[in-house]
C-alpha cells in the first residue's frame, strides 16, 4: 500500500455494521471482568508499588500479562512513570496487542489501547497486523474493537493475504461483508493463488461463502497448487456449496486434479466428509483414481474413516486397488492399522480374505 492510502472505519461506510448494541464506544470507559485471576491482581498491586518508585520494569512483562490474561497488570504498566515499551516485540515480531488480538483477550486488548501508547497498525515479521491476527483466529469482538479504534483495513501480509481473506479464513462473515461494502476486491489472490472464496470453502464457512457469492466471487478458480473451489468445498465439509458448484461450475472440475493428482472426492474422503463424498459419488466421480503421489482413493477413504466408501470401492472398484501401495509402501490394510480405524480394518481384512481364498 502507498503511504497515506491506508483507510480506517472512520473513512468508510458501514461503521455501525460491526457495532454491538451493548458495547461501550468510549475508549476510556473500560470495565474488566472481576473474575480475573487473583495472581494477576497481586502482580498489579506489586507493580503499582514498583512504578510509583520509578523502578524500571522489563517491557516483556507485557507479553506475559497478555498470555496470563492480566489486564490489570497491563493497566499498571500503561500508566507507569518509567518508560515501558507497549510495542515490545516477542517471537516472530509479535507485539502485546497482536497477541491479545490473536488469543481473543479482549480485556487485555482494551487495556493496551487505553494506554494510548500502542501502534495499532504495527506488523509482525510476516506483515500481519493485530486486526489480521484477530481475523485469522475468528476473534470477532477483537476485530470489532480494533476497527472501531482505527485499525487500517487496507493491510496485507508478505504473501499478499488481505484482511478479507483472513476474515474468511476465520469465518467472520460480518467482517467480510463490511470489507466488501467498502471496496475490498472479492477475487484478489495471494501468492499461493488463494482467494477469499478458497479460504472460506477450505475452512468450512458457508456464511462467508454466501457473502462472497452475493458479491460476485468467481467460482471457476484454482490455486497455484491447482486446488479448485470444488476441492476446497469438499474438504471443508460444505455439501450445499458442493451441489451448487456441480450445478453452476465447470463440469470438468468433478475429475480435475490438484498438484498431487487428487480429485475433489479424494479431498472429501481424507477429510472424512461423508455428505460431500456421497454427493460427488452420485455425480459420477471416479472411484479408481490414484494420485501422482501414489495415494489411491481407497487408501485416503481409510484414512478418513469413511467405512461405507471403503466398502463401496472394494465392491465396485478395480480389485487391484486392494493390494495397491502408496509412496510410503502402505496398502489399505496398513493404513487401517496405522490410523486405528477398526471398522475400516475389519472391512479391508474381510475383502483380503475373499480375494485370497
Amino acid at each position: 500500500m502507498d503511504e497515506g492510502s491506508s483507510r480506517t472505519l472512520n473513512d468508510v461506510s458501514g461503521f455501525e455494521y460491526l457495532t454491538s448494541d451493548d458495547e461501550n464506544d468510549a475508549a476510556n470507559d473500560v470495565e474488566f471482568d472481576e473474575s480475573v485471576d487473583v495472581d494477576g491482581h497481586k502482580v498489579a498491586e506489586l507493580l503499582e508499588v514498583i512504578v510509583s518508585r520509578s523502578i524500571r520494569v522489563d517491557s516483556r512483562l507485557l507479553l506475559l500479562a497478555v498470555r496470563r490474561d492480566w489486564p490489570h497488570v497491563i493497566l499498571s504498566l500503561g500508566h507507569a512513570k518509567t518508560p515501558v515499551d507497549m510495542n515490545v516485540r516477542g517471537k516472530d515480531g509479535i507485539t502485546p496487542l497482536m497477541l491479545a488480538a490473536r488469543e481473543g483477550r479482549l480485556a487485555c486488548l482494551q487495556a493496551l489501547l487505553q494506554s494510548g501508547k500502542v501502534d495499532i497498525d504495527a506488523a509482525d515479521d510476516a506483515q500481519r497486523t493485530a486486526v489480521m491476527h484477530a481475523a485469522y483466529r475468528g476473534q470477532l469482538h477483537c476485530v470489532q474493537k480494533l476497527l472501531k479504534m482505527g485499525a487500517s483495513i487496507d493491510v496485507e501480509t508478505v504473501d499478499g493475504t488481505t484482511l478479507l481473506m483472513a476474515s474468511c479464513y476465520g469465518g467472520l462473515a460480518p467482517v467480510a461483508q463490511l470489507l466488501l461494502n467498502n471496496g475490498a476486491e472479492v477475487d484478489a489472490a495471494n501468492a499461493n493463488g488463494f482467494t477469499a472464496l478458497l479460504f472460506a470453502a477450505s475452512e468450512g464457512s458457508q456464511e462467508c461463502v454466501n457473502v462472497l457469492l452475493q458479491a460476485g466471487a468467481n467460482i471457476n478458480i484454482a490455486s497455484q497448487g491447482l486446488l479448485t473451489t470444488l476441492m476446497a468445498a469438499s474438504s471443508g465439509g460444505l455439501p450445499d456449496f458442493v451441489v451448487y458448484l456441480l450445478t453452476h461450475g465447470r463440469k470438468k472440475d468433478l475429475e480435475s486434479k490438484d498438484e498431487n493428482g487428487w480429485t475433489a472426492l479424494m479431498h472429501a474422503a481424507v477429510a472424512g466428509e461423508d455428505q460431500c463424498a456421497a454427493i460427488l459419488l452420485k455425480a459420477g466421480a471416479d472411484i479408481n483414481v490414484i494420485g501422482t503421489d501414489g495415494f489411491a482413493l481407497l487408501s485416503v477413504a481409510v484414512v478418513g474413516n469413511l467405512v461405507w466408501l471403503v466398502r463401496h470401492i472394494l465392491e465396485h472398484g478395480d480389485r487391484r486397488l486392494f493390494n495397491h501401495k502408496d509412496s510410503h509402501l502402505m496398502s489399505p490394510v496398513h493404513e487401517a492399522c496405522s490410523t486405528g480405524n477398526d471398522q475400516c480394518l475389519k472391512v479391508t481384512l474381510f475383502y483380503y480374505y475373499i480375494c485370497n481364498i
